[in-house]
């Protein structure tokens, strides 16, 4: 069996009967249970004809109460309407062991519903129509169990007014089975009027479903006021619809009273009276179930629709960080691309990036027009700049020069940091080797500017050896040639470029990281 003290909305199904700090809640109830019960007790002749009543709503007041309090405080929910079963029907004459006997069949059935009800729904806090499963566990229940104690009920019908067996347990079915349909929804509207597609309805949709089913209900209370109880209730059942179909939860219990009230009325008022009763009663165990479905169905519906929106929201959401993080990652490889192919200090390519492309352009086959140019350049005296004005002045001119070298170059020429001040330029698509001195020359003179640093100035130049790359002769050997012709221009006073011719053929010197370049000694 579900478990029946815990409660799926708030406190429902844990509230205390008698709570510390307000006890009047528990003396409220206490006199809605007796009103309850006295009230249907003191009406029941307007709406009884040979024994069949309409709908019995205390049992419904019962109900709500054990679905809402604890357990442990079912026997102040029990004794207050036994004391008013007894009551109202000693003044019927009714003896007081058949009157107790009437309340504990009342009490037997409105625990079984709420157990039924809860199994089915999976909690008592669930039971009602904010949700189809909770919606079929309240019909069920209502119709099944009245039909299970509407045996026991007519027994005591039989001992007590001597009456048809058949005829009192479709008696109490029928009506108990119809109190519970419509008031259990009303007992249980509080509760479910916070999590009610109702609250959530813009206004115009209100308007537009709310003030169609007003009209049709003012027709259907004219109608029935007239006496004419079939279009009466016809009429109340469009209205119904419309209610439900707008206010879902809210709206049901309140369209299941509005054509209860009209069936009565129209019963009343029309040529047969109650003598149609139980075929009015047939009619509005359809009409309950049927708006109570539409109505837990558009409750269903708005939640899921909520959902998906939701779920759009969050999913729109996730694709934005996730887009963010696609960016950052992106920007990462990108930063740790440069890293490993650019120099950090001056922003050059590094050596192995250098080399690489070296290697690429000397495989390339050469063609009159598209030779390549290799610059070797070295600063001069630059540990001199080091040890005077300190590292970070070196590092400063080593960046200056390098945006100096830049300025005299293309786009497609490359500038590569080799290590220390030592850097490599590739200028493909050259001519001859006096366009390639032309470029070391226009290097060399940009350079020879006065550096200007903390308020002090001093010069800067390059050594530059220059020369065309060979078809097929290796990295090494190219280095090692240009790297030669440098450090001749350095023997020869520094600040000068110094070009050397290419060789006839490849060379066959083994490739290697390492140059092979003659001893500089002190030169710098």
């Amino acid at each position: 069996m579900a478990d029946l003290s815990t409660a799926g909305h708030g406190n429902w199904g844990r509230a205390v009967f008698w709570p510390v700090d307000a006890r009047w809640r528990g003396l409220a109830w206490l006199l809605v249970i007796f009103s309850a019960y006295l009230g249907a007790v003191t009406l029941y002749p307007l709406l009884e004809a040979g024994g069949v009543a309409l709908l019995w709503l205390p049992n419904a007041v019962l109900v709500t109460a054990l679905l809402r309090f604890r357990l442990t405080d079912w026997i102040y929910v029990y004794a207050v309407a036994l004391v008013a079963e007894v009551v109202g029907d000693l003044t019927f004459g009714v003896a007081p062991h058949q009157a107790v006997y009437f309340g504990v069949v009342n009490a037997v059935e409105a625990s079984l519903f709420v157990a039924f009800a809860a199994l089915l729904a999976g909690g008592r806090g669930k039971v009602g129509l904010l949700s189809v499963r909770g919606a079929v566990a309240l019909v069920l229940a209502a119709v099944l169990v009245p039909a299970a104690t509407g045996a026991l009920g007519a027994i005591g019908s039989v001992w007590t007014f001597d009456a048809d067996y058949f005829t009192a347990w479709r008696n109490w079915w029928f009506g108990d089975s119809l109190g519970l349909l419509a008031g259990v929804p009303l007992g249980v509207l509080l509760r479910d009027t916070m999590s009610s597609v109702a609250l959530r309805r813009s206004r115009p949709l209100a308007w537009a479903g709310g003030g169609p089913a007003v009209l049709v209900a003012v027709s259907a209370g004219i109608l029935a006021a007239n006496g004419n109880a079939w279009a009466a209730q016809q009429t109340a059942i469009g209205a119904a619809v419309l209610i439900a179909l707008t206010f879902g939860a809210v709206g049901a219990p309140m369209a299941a009273g509005l054509t209860t009230v009209v069936t009565l009325v129209g019963a009343a008022r029309g040529a047969e009276g109650f003598d149609s009763v139980a075929r009015d009663q047939i009619l509005l165990f359809v009409v309950f179930a049927a708006i109570y479905a539409i109505a837990a169905t558009t409750e269903s519906a708005d939640r899921a629709m909520a959902l998906v929106s939701r779920a759009r929201d969050d999913l729109e959401i996730a694709n934005q960080q996730l887009s963010s993080k696609h960016g950052e990652l992106l920007d990462a490889h990108r930063k740790l691309e440069r890293l490993a192919r650019f120099d950090t200090l001056t922003g050059m390519v590094n050596r192995s990036e250098v080399l690489a492309r070296l290697e690429s352009a000397l495989r390339r086959r050469r063609t009159p027009g598209s030779e390549l140019g290799v610059l070797f350049c070295d600063i001069d005296n630059f540990k001199g700049v080091n040890d005077t004005w300190g590292h970070a002045t070196g590092d400063f001119v080593l960046s200056l020069v390098t945006q100096r070298i830049r300025e005299c170059l293309r786009d497609s020429d490359t500038i590569g940091r080799l290590g220390g001040d030592e850097i490599l330029v590739l200028v493909p698509a050259v001519h001859s080797l006096d366009e390639v001195r032309m470029v070391a020359e226009k290097i060399r003179a940009n350079v020879d500017q006065p550096v200007y640093r903390s308020g002090k100035s001093f010069g800067v130049t390059l050594s530059i050896g220059a020369t065309l790359a060979v078809t097929g002769e290796s990295a090494a050997t190219l280095i090692a040639r240009v790297d030669s012709a440098m450090y001749q221009a350095k023997q020869e006073g520094r600040n000068r470029v110094t070009c050397v011719e290419q060789p006839s053929a490849p060379s066959s010197q083994p490739e290697s990281g390492a140059r092979a370049a003659p001893t500089r000694g002190t030169a710098g």
